[in-house]
């Protein structure tokens, strides 16, 4: 394979001519390619969307449950006296919470992941 721009033997797997730098004709029909499939929903954006969903997530239940815990050990529970209740649901936010959110945020990974993989096989069916 040549270089289109100087001419100049292109080794089979490269992007660029080492030469003048110019950018291969496959590179460029990947691009393409890669652009397109965004645009129409065969590259999907899932996974690092819910993972920075899960990150924000995570975060928001966890301070929200050292608040319920600090309030609780406090004694200003919503009912004078069972301030231990909001000490206790913190601790149980905090826990289990956190395990059904990772859970919740898991499962979503996993349909899109089933996404990606039937979008593969239909791209071999298709050679």
């Amino acid at each position: 394979m040549y270089c289109k721009k100087c001419g100049n033997v292109l080794s089979k797997n490269s992007t660029f001519c080492s030469s003048c730098g110019a950018e291969t004709e496959d590179t460029k029909v990947k691009n393409r390619k890669t652009i397109n499939d965004f645009f129409t929903f065969k590259k999907m954006l899932g996974h690092t969307f819910i993972r920075i969903i899960y990150i924000a997530g995570l975060a928001g239940i966890t301070i929200g449950s050292i608040i319920f815990i600090i309030l609780g050990f406090a004694g200003s529970g919503f009912v004078a006296g069972l301030g231990w209740i909001s000490a206790l649901s913190g601790l149980l936010m905090l826990v289990f919470g956190n395990i059904l959110w990772r859970i919740a945020c898991e499962v979503l990974i996993i349909f899109f992941g089933i996404h990606d993989k039937l979008g593969s096989i239909e791209t071999i069916k298709k050679q």
